[in-house]
């Protein structure tokens, strides 16, 4: 198969979703403090980046994963494994004060460039699965590779992609409006023959 040449923002993006798989634990960093997961304990480590130490403890819920800082900075969210759901927590409060359905053993978490919408890795049944966080509405969960891990919404929002650890593979999920329609669908990048991979969404 021959090389697809792409622009150098797709080099920089890639390297970017690798990076995010290989962290470990994941943290988010907000308003000068870095909100790390401890997946044994089953909580978020404040860290002060001044100082260099933990100054608050958050207990989140099982087996906390990856992490993801909102765009208005006030809000971490960070995928729990073992409850099948990611946390909200309220960083003025310091407490998880919501948490939304996103489907099994969620590993990583990214938030769209509005804030609306959360993309999720499911590991283990190899899905990537997007949640509107006011509704808590599905907007889509797709087949990717073997066990997904990092996910990043490109900044325009009109990508993702998913790292797959076992398959060594990278999906591009593409948004595009239909054709004639007020609609717009996320259809899967591959071998450059996309295919229909997800119910449309209203814009």
């Amino acid at each position: 198969m021959g090389i697809n040449r792409r622009p150098n923002y797709l080099a920089r993006a890639l390297a970017s979703v690798a990076l995010c798989a290989a962290a470990a634990p994941a943290a988010a960093s907000a308003q000068g403090h870095l909100y790390v997961s401890n997946e044994g304990a089953n909580s978020i480590s404040v860290v002060d980046r001044k100082a260099d130490s933990v100054i608050a403890t958050i207990h989140v819920g099982n087996r906390p994963r990856g992490t993801a800082l909102s765009p208005d900075k006030k809000t971490v969210y960070v995928a729990l494994g073992r409850d099948n759901t990611v946390g909200v927590i309220d960083i003025a409060k310091g407490v998880v004060t919501d948490r939304i359905p996103v489907g099994v053993d969620p590993e990583q978490v990214a938030v769209g460039k509005d804030g609306k919408t959360i993309y999720v890795s499911n590991e283990d049944p190899g899905l990537a699965t997007a949640v509107d966080v006011a509704t808590k509405r599905t907007v889509f969960s797709v087949p990717v590779g073997k066990e997904p891990e990092g996910v990043l919404v490109t900044p325009d929002g009109s990508k993702v992609y998913v790292t797959n650890e076992s398959s060594s593979t990278v999906t591009v999920l593409t948004r595009r409006r239909a054709r004639r329609k007020r609609i717009f669908l996320w259809v899967l990048d591959h071998d450059s023959s996309p295919f229909l991979a997800t119910a449309p969404t209203r814009s």
